[in-house]
């Protein structure tokens, strides 16, 4: 039996497993490296703070704290406090990032739903180098082009019809098959 095969795993009826039954193993060294909540954080940084912020920031480690989530039973006897999140600066952004640090804080406990982050500790330095993805697009070939040159005759604007072009060669160079 090669060293391949070995390590396909399959279910108690004979079937391959799904790719989810083998998340958490493959999460279990980021978890422990960041924990659950900085990894959750780091995955979703963009969409939490915008782009803006997210290209000169990134969040290191979120500890301490004892949020709950607001449905929680014991949310009424104590209240919650958040943790400290260590959140890496690049350069002169970290002194507005002071004065951002309460509505940071809101976005992100408004995302976790619960008072998740209590404080911000902001730490200037480098952020480690992201490589952006390269979108590679195949040439189109002629049929496909004359095809959308066809169908894009009817449009009167010129300028309209060349923009369409350009968008459609786009679009059908990145598509497999």
């Amino acid at each position: 039996m090669a060293d391949d095969e070995r390590e396909i795993e399959l279910d108690r009826r004979g079937s391959l497993k799904s790719a989810g039954a083998h998340a958490a193993r493959l999460m279990r060294p980021l978890a422990r490296q960041r924990g659950t909540a900085t990894a959750r954080l780091a995955a979703e940084w963009p969409a939490i703070v915008g782009p803006e912020i997210a290209r000169h920031s990134l969040p290191e480690r979120l500890g301490g704290g004892h949020g709950r989530p607001a449905s929680s039973p014991r949310r009424a006897a104590a209240p919650a406090t958040g943790g400290t999140l260590r959140l890496r600066v690049e350069g002169p952004l970290s002194l507005e990032l002071q004065h951002l640090a309460p509505q940071i804080i809101e976005r992100i406990n408004g995302y976790f739903g619960y008072a998740a982050v209590g404080r911000l500790r902001i730490v200037q330095g480098p952020l480690p180098r992201r490589v952006p993805p390269v979108l590679g697009s195949a040439p189109l070939d002629p049929h496909r082009r004359q095809d959308l040159h066809e169908r894009l005759a009817p449009v009167a604007d010129d300028a309209l019809r060349q923009a369409l072009e350009r968008l459609g060669q786009a679009i059908l160079s990145r598509r497999k098959g």
